[in-house]
């Protein structure tokens, strides 16, 4: 006997903001990103303290690069550091 599981894959798109999942603090969508980009002249958002499983993850159209540099956070998130290195022209 063959079961047939259909599994639905939901995308949501967080525009504004939202509290975070675990209500400290909040998230925000890629229109709050590339608003604040355009009013400070800005091409990159560099953003540190939120876990990411492998160190750094660009999101938002690689406007928003969100780095964590705890390696197996609280010894049981298995989670990658990340470190991020600049030349004098802040070039990645």
């Amino acid at each position: 006997m063959i079961e047939l599981v259909t599994i639905y894959l939901v995308i949501t798109i967080l525009l504004g903001f939202e509290i975070s999942p675990r209500g400290a603090g909040y998230v925000f969508g890629e229109d709050i990103t590339k608003k604040f980009n355009e009013a400070n002249g800005l091409s990159l958002i560099c953003r540190a303290h939120q876990l990411v499983s492998d160190g750094f993850e660009k999101t938002h159209d690689d406007k928003l690069v969100t780095l964590f540099s705890a390696p197996n956070y609280c010894y049981r998130c298995a989670n990658q550091a990340g470190i991020v290195q600049t030349d004098d022209k802040m070039n990645t």
